[in-house]
């Protein structure tokens, strides 16, 4: 309940897209702003939304509780929507079934006279995972196990995992159905690693550390389109490089300012990346007294201060400094600072660089009981707080 949104001054793919005649239409979660009208996606150039607003909700119920207080029964609120207006289709359906069901009525009804841009972010696996996957996925997992709330918590991710798995079958097979899936590029990304208590081993850390475990995503392709299929790609990519890539692809002239390289020819044809370097955090509260930055370089990554982001509070880890050769030790074993003094003041310098003239302050305000549901009758509602 945090009175921001993504700023108005910054026109995003949607909107980009739809200037070039796509037919534009996003279906899941949002979690770019609504507590202003302007923010929300039928205003940032989708012609249909039907998902949540916020970040996470109950798989079944649509309820949301915030979680920035001592719990109270204000808090709790109904989040789905149609547009912009409270829906209440799908009764009971577990999310990701229910949202690959509308993604597939929009794939049906689709007029092929316009390309096509769907966005389906399904929310899973976010918690709270409360509501049971249904029975066959369950089974899957586990063919002996009642998966209830007794049972093993990573079981139940596990079957949260498989009904995502079949959400996105569905809609491979609704593409072809239609057949438009021979001209059609299928992203499958993610924006974190897994927070505790799941493990991404091999890899070291969590959701919000800077460790690999935290900030290395998994995505695939699938695309009639590329040159090469089958492989994995090893070069440097960052999650802003998607939307000149996908720019490119649609034949959209890619606006000079975006900080993205368009990667098609590298992961089309297993060619080097674009790209050398990724900045992945800059920020500091000088009232706290904590700092933290990272930057891969190459095969050098540098976390310089606290491993968390700022929302934990670890003062005494300001002037860290961790080095990694993540080509050799992605798992993040050796800290090399001590053997390469000079590969970290080089990063040292890049980012102090990057903090005075092109990062932006970071934009997180206290969260505020204006934007409660008990506000409006129980509902994730807009209109209290400013546009930007």
């Amino acid at each position: 309940f945090q009175p921001t949104g993504l700023s108005t001054k910054y026109q995003i793919l949607p909107q980009m897209l739809k200037k070039a005649g796509y037919a534009t239409h996003a279906v899941g979660k949002w979690h770019l702003g609504y507590c202003n009208e302007d923010f929300l996606p039928t205003r940032r150039g989708f012609d249909t939304f039907f998902g949540l607003w916020q970040h996470s909700t109950n798989y079944r119920s649509r309820e949301i509780v915030c979680s920035s207080y001592k719990f109270r029964k204000e808090m709790i609120g109904y989040d789905l929507r149609r547009n912009e207006s409270i829906s209440y289709d799908y009764n009971n359906m577990f999310a990701p079934n229910m949202y690959s069901k509308e993604a597939r009525k929009i794939i049906k009804e689709h007029d092929e006279s316009k390309p096509l841009f769907l966005y389906l972010p399904l929310m899973s696996i976010h918690a709270p995972l409360v509501d049971l996957p249904p029975k066959r996925f369950r089974k899957l997992i586990n063919p002996q196990g009642r998966m209830g709330f007794e049972d093993s918590s990573h079981e139940l991710r596990d079957s949260v995992i498989a009904s995502v798995d079949f959400a996105v079958h569905k809609v491979f097979m609704e593409l072809k159905k239609k057949g438009i899936y021979n001209n059609s590029v299928i992203l499958v990304t993610t924006d974190n690693g897994g927070g505790p208590p799941y493990s991404n081993v091999p890899l070291k850390g969590t959701k919000e550390t800077m460790y690999e475990g935290g900030i290395r995503g998994v995505s695939f392709i699938n695309s009639p389109l590329l040159n090469l299929t089958g492989f994995k790609y090893s070069g440097l990519m960052h999650i802003t490089d998607w939307v000149p890539t996908l720019l490119g692809l649609a034949g959209v002239p890619v606006p000079e300012d975006l900080d993205g390289y368009d990667v098609w020819n590298s992961v089309s044809n297993n060619n080097t990346s674009p790209r050398n370097n990724i900045i992945h955090n800059i920020d500091g509260d000088p009232k706290k007294g904590t700092w933290q930055a990272t930057m891969t370089s190459d095969k050098w990554k540098l976390i310089w201060g606290q491993e968390y982001l700022l929302k934990q509070t670890q003062r005494l880890q300001s002037q860290n400094t961790q080095l990694y050769n993540i080509m050799e030790d992605p798992n993040e074993i050796y800290n090399q600072d001590k053997n390469f003094p000079e590969i970290v003041v080089r990063l040292k310098d890049e980012i102090l660089k990057a903090k005075n003239t092109s990062m932006i302050k970071a934009d997180y305000p206290e969260a505020t009981k204006k934007g409660w549901p008990i506000n409006f009758d129980g509902f994730i509602s807009s209109g209290w707080c400013e546009s930007t």
